[in-house]
């Protein structure tokens, strides 16, 4: 079974590859919508690896999901593979709250993202471009952070 924020194909089709390469070279960026609701399946976690669920009330109508790190390395084969070239969307609402209606406040809580982005380096996988966080500034797209609360909670804890 897939997820929205990394959709699984079954063993990552040729055509797929193939699209990839035929565009030499491709930006792909993984992220969007759902990421700053998910979280990586690292030792830290704390809690099952479990997929996007479709939630009422959740923000875009989906659960917090995980990306593990079996499909992480599976992505970065077909990356490397393909030759794309890696833009990668972080949470930064983990550790945040809702304070009212598309608004987060609280700290930013980087440790599960740093232990994926030291797995990410060991791995040697290639990432040209981190994004933090999914259009959270002005309205935001779904949730919004205010620029002095991302200031504020973007010490690494």
């Amino acid at each position: 079974m897939g997820t929205v924020f990394c959709p699984k194909f079954e063993s990552n089709p040729p055509f797929l590859a193939n699209a990839i390469k035929a565009f030499n070279p491709l930006r792909i960026r993984v992220g969007g919508s759902l990421q700053d609701q998910v979280v990586y399946g690292m030792p830290n976690l704390g809690h099952p690896c479990v997929p996007f669920s479709k939630k009422a009330g959740g923000l875009f109508g989906f659960s917090q999901g995980c990306l593990s790190m079996e499909r992480w390395d599976e992505l970065n084969d077909l990356f490397l593979k393909t030759g794309a070239i890696i833009t990668f969307g972080l949470n930064a609402l983990y550790g945040r709250h809702p304070i009212r209606k598309g608004i987060w406040g609280g700290a930013w809580n980087s440790s599960n993202t740093r232990k994926f982005i030291e797995y990410t380096i060991s791995k040697s996988y290639r990432v040209d471009s981190w994004e933090f966080g999914n259009e959270l500034s002005g309205h935001g797209v779904g949730a919004s952070v205010r620029c002095r609360t991302v200031w504020e909670g973007s010490h690494c804890t």
